[in-house]
């Protein structure tokens, strides 16, 4: 079980290093060195976005999990993104558990609703949104560079854990 933390924009190398990690398994593609210039500059726009929550999950100094959420349009919605669970422990239930304590901390920072975007082709991550109680919205999205998307919705956000400790990256 990972140690928990919230952080904020100095996590960016970091989390942008786990999600570079987890969308090429994904895609089938050898796992990079590190996030290109764009990704990490994209992550820290996201990451000191006012009001944003950043959750980091870690086990022995190293980032297993992450997930973000920041303010979409009225005040107490929250848009999920960069959800990832290092490659190597895919299959133990920690996406599971990301998105639960994510939501848990966006609840406890006032958010009530939640909305994410998942790619249609990663079935894993459609099965834990939908298993987590996120309900697909009809429609169409805009065509993202990887492929179609879905949008997913939950309201309420709940939750009940201990809040995590705010921590610097690591």
């Amino acid at each position: 079980m990972p140690d928990w933390a919230l952080a904020g924009p100095e996590a960016a190398p970091a989390v942008a290093r786990l999600w570079a990690r987890a969308t090429a398994r994904r895609d089938g593609r050898p796992l990079p060195a590190g996030p290109g210039p764009d990704l990490l500059d994209a992550v820290r726009r996201r990451l000191g976005r006012p009001g944003a929550v950043v959750l980091l999950g870690w086990s022995g100094g190293e980032l297993v999990a992450c997930g973000v959420g920041t303010r979409r349009g009225p005040a107490d919605d929250a848009e999920l993104s960069l959800v990832a669970v290092a490659p190597e422990r895919w299959g133990a239930g920690l996406g599971g558990r990301v998105l639960r304590r994510l939501e848990e901390e966006l609840a406890r920072a006032g958010y009530r609703r939640g909305a994410l975007q998942v790619l249609a082709a990663n079935r894993a991550a459609v099965r834990l949104y939908e298993a987590a109680g996120w309900r697909r919205l009809p429609g169409e999205l805009p065509p993202h560079r990887d492929g179609p998307q879905l949008a997913y919705a939950k309201d309420p956000l709940t939750g009940a854990a201990q809040p995590a400790a705010p921590v610097t990256a690591r």
